[in-house]
């Protein structure tokens, strides 16, 4: 510990730049210097005398003696060791304190108590804080913009997809519509003239001998009526199938004599002279599936094998794997033209070169709803007048022989 005597310490301390207060170990003030008492707003002499207590609430009469004095020693300036001092009108600043004890010349111990006024500091970090508080909330405040940005971006291209397919939507329904009077003009327009026709020829056989003449009028009245009837059928089922409105049915059937059927029923309706091949590539002829819909896909594909092969060979093989039902026919008729092939499955649509042969456009669409409501897949492979094969698969349960 130095030893020095008070009245250098008072000269050494009022050129000094910190304030700088000498204590006994009572915690009363000896001495303050300029720099201090200014800090404090008090005069110099007001302040000997008075306990350390005035200065900070931090230090009371109990308290003011730092123990551990080595650690403020050592204290690097605006480090640590800070405390609120109190102005003599009661407003409060930071003030960093360094303390060094020491002895006079007498042998009395002291205190001296080294501060620098960080109030300059502490509203430079009070103003820094405020910056970096005002970086965070605008920080936040553009985040929250950009999400709501991204937000009405999603939705804004949502909107235009929406907008897009309606667009599309209506082309197609526009297109659709077209086809459907023009389909539905050729397909109705026949018949109906086909029945003026024999009505105003039975009109004419007045006579019993003329029966024959009059049956054969009637038979074709009645036939053309249920082939209208049969295209209106077609019409609203394939709109079920849009509307998603046909529930599919599962029940055991036998499927080589349903294509024995449908062969048969199809050769009467187009060709009875029709040259059609049928396969089945498996001992196992019983399934589970949904008899309806497998029977009106094959009807339709194996019609238009026989209306478009022009009396080729027509070729159908079914068989099973992967507890799928395959299905294949294949004809050497006209073929479908390339530019066709990706519209064939639309309602209505019918190939630039089926023309000439009777069709409403219908039957392929509903080949494509059925399958979609059965989980199955379609492939269509054709080349102009080297004929067309389409492959077909269906998921099923296949019966085993010894059970059925």
């Amino acid at each position: 510990m130095q030893t020095y005597s008070i009245n250098l310490i008072k000269l050494l301390s009022d050129n000094a730049l910190e304030g700088v207060l000498v204590l006994d170990t009572n915690g009363l003030i000896k001495l303050a210097n300029s720099a201090a008492s200014k800090m404090f707003n008090y005069h110099p002499e007001y302040l000997v005398g008075k306990h350390i207590a005035l200065l900070t609430d931090e230090f009371n009469e109990h308290n003011f003696v730092i123990e551990n004095l080595d650690s403020y020693s050592k204290n690097i300036f605006g480090i640590g060791n800070q405390y609120k001092g109190k102005r003599k009108d009661g407003s409060v600043f930071i003030f960093d304190l360094n303390i060094v004890d020491f002895s006079l010349v007498d042998g009395e111990k002291l205190l001296l108590y080294k501060m620098h006024d960080l109030s300059h500091f502490s509203t430079i970090n009070t103003h820094q804080s405020n910056i970096a508080n005002d970086l965070m909330l605008s920080n936040t405040d553009l985040k929250n913009k950009l999400s709501r940005l991204a937000e009405t971006e999603h939705q804004l291209r949502n909107e235009v997809a929406e907008l897009l397919k309606a667009i599309e939507f209506s082309k197609n329904l526009s297109e659709i519509k077209s086809v459907f009077v023009s389909t539905v003009s050729d397909n109705f327009r026949s018949p109906l003239s086909s029945i003026l026709s024999s009505a105003q020829l039975i009109s004419r056989y007045t006579k019993a001998e003329e029966q024959k003449n009059r049956e054969k009028h009637i038979k074709k009245i009645e036939s053309t009526i249920n082939n209208l009837n049969l295209t209106l059928n077609e019409i609203l089922v394939c709109k079920e199938l849009e509307e998603d409105t046909v529930i599919s049915k599962s029940e055991q059937f036998n499927l080589k004599d349903m294509m024995n059927d449908v062969i048969t029923e199809s050769k009467l309706l187009i060709n009875e002279q029709a040259d059609v091949k049928y396969q089945h590539e498996s001992e196992n002829t019983n399934i589970i599936g949904d008899q309806f819909m497998i029977r009106n896909i094959m009807e339709n594909l194996v019609s238009n094998a026989i209306k478009f092969s022009n009396g080729k060979e027509v070729q159908i093989n079914s068989s099973f794997a992967d507890e799928k039902l395959f299905m294949k026919v294949k004809d050497n008729g006209i073929g479908i033209p390339k530019t066709d092939q990706p519209h064939i499955f639309r309602r209505f649509y019918r190939a630039s070169n089926a023309n000439g042969t009777k069709g409403n456009g219908i039957g392929m669409c509903m080949v494509k709803k059925y399958l979609e409501k059965l989980d199955g897949h379609i492939q269509l492979i054709s080349d102009v007048d080297k004929g067309t094969e389409i492959t077909l698969s269906v998921p099923t349960i296949q019966i085993p022989s010894e059970i059925s």
